[in-house]
């Protein structure tokens, strides 16, 4: 769903009634597949809808869904100054729950993208009551569903081209995202705990385009778990 034109999110009556575990970027798995039922077909400005809320700022992420809370990223403009934060909706009711503002980059990182892309265009990850959010090399934190409080913030830099896009998993303990800028391309892995630096990982295959803006998948393989990472040309 993307939100920078209207700043509104919609929610439909089927995912409203059925209160819906949507918890990272296109669903669990990150298979795009949804068991819902009874979902209407159709719907416009008012028909199939549940209710209508304009957010704080500008927004190019999808909205995530658990514990009875919609979160999603945005960006906000003041003067010269930019902020990056995150709200949390009621799912039932669309009222704001709480809304945190986390980072505000430099405004050589604000340009430093394309002019269709946004500032807060990676998807949240939700687990066990805690909301991951995650705006490339400007900022990675964590905070406390229940109410905003952030419990980490962490800052991975790499040269970005375009803007960001690629949006985090959560698995064994670690929050884990592409870093594919314009040289040095890695995956990164976060503590969840904390947010400090478990592991990182170069891609060292030769390309010749090397930024990418794909998310990774969680894939078990005989019993293992494996993070699935793809790339410019390139799957690690």
């Amino acid at each position: 769903m993307k939100l920078g034109i209207y700043g509104t999110i919609a929610l439909l009556v089927f995912t409203a009634t059925a209160n819906a575990e949507w918890f990272q970027f296109r669903g669990p798995g990150g298979q795009g597949v949804s068991v819902a039922k009874n979902v209407p077909l159709e719907w416009g400005l008012k028909k199939g809808v549940a209710w209508k809320k304009k957010l704080p700022g500008k927004g190019w992420s999808s909205p995530v869904i658990g514990e009875g809370k919609i979160v999603i990223t945005f960006s906000r403009q003041e003067g010269e100054k930019v902020s990056l934060g995150v709200v949390a909706l009621d799912v039932g009711s669309g009222e704001v729950v709480w809304t945190q503002d986390l980072f505000t980059p430099e405004a050589t990182e604000v340009r430093k993208r394309h002019s269709k892309n946004g500032l807060a265009s990676a998807t949240p990850y939700l687990e066990k009551g805690v909301a991951y959010v995650h705006f490339g090399h400007m900022g990675t934190a964590a905070l406390r569903l229940n109410d905003g409080e952030v419990l980490w913030k962490k800052v991975v830099k790499y040269p970005p081209v375009h803007g960001t896009g690629s949006s985090p998993v959560v698995a064994d303990g670690k929050m884990i995202f592409n870093a594919d800028g314009a040289s040095d391309p890695m995956i990164v892995a976060l503590d969840q705990k904390n947010g400090e630096l478990a592991w990182k990982t170069p891609r060292e295959q030769k390309v010749k385009k090397t930024f990418s803006f794909g998310t990774p998948l969680m894939i078990e393989v005989e019993g293992r778990m494996q993070v699935i990472s793809q790339a410019s040309g390139k799957v690690a």
